[in-house]
């Protein structure tokens, strides 16, 4: 059972509240270290003062690119982050195990990205609600991501807390700013 201090804590660390509540544009601000389909990589940079820079823009929380191969991500940087600011905290990364989830919580993860068409491909180790009440066993919230209107039509019936659009499909890498439309 939960304590009135993790519940409390929880509700402070809510990128959905934090969404709901913004007054102006709410940005989740991303910390991306390499994109493959740009062929772009960063060279040494401070995460800290990224993040720092972020906070300060207003961000209503930050996503963390954990994958290593592709992205450069890490978790040793999201931890960093994470014992920097108070803001929302989106693990993003390829989840598809419930081990995965684990981790995000014991990083300090607030949020987790699962990705519809993973789930419809059965990739993953669980079923998607499964996987979503996984997560909110551990009071962490869950951005669904759909790139087709298929997908966006099972997340909408879904208990994920956030669904998100991406523009990019992710077979061919690429990118169409009318598929939100």
């Amino acid at each position: 059972t939960e304590t009135a201090e993790t519940i409390k804590e929880h509700e402070e660390h809510s990128l959905k509240k934090n969404i709901i509540k913004c007054e102006k544009n709410p940005i989740i601000a991303e910390i991306k270290l390499s994109s493959p389909s740009r062929n772009i990589t960063r060279g040494n940079v401070d995460i800290l003062d990224i993040a720092s820079s972020m906070e300060r823009g207003g961000a209503v929380g930050i996503s963390i690119l954990t994958e290593p191969k592709h992205f450069k991500g890490s978790l040793h940087n999201f931890k960093l982050v994470r014992e920097y600011t108070s803001l929302p905290l989106l693990m993003k990364d390829f989840i598809i195990s419930q081990v995965q989830v684990d981790t995000a919580h014991k990083i300090g993860a607030n949020t987790i990205l699962l990705i519809q068409a993973l789930f419809d491909r059965n990739y993953a180790d669980t079923s998607l609600d499964k996987m979503i009440e996984h997560a909110h066993s551990h009071n962490m919230e869950v951005l669904l991501e759909a790139h087709t209107e298929h997908e966006f039509q099972r997340a909408t019936s879904s208990d994920a807390d956030l669904i998100g659009i991406n523009n990019r499909d992710l077979k061919t890498l690429t990118l169409n700013l009318h598929t939100t439309e």
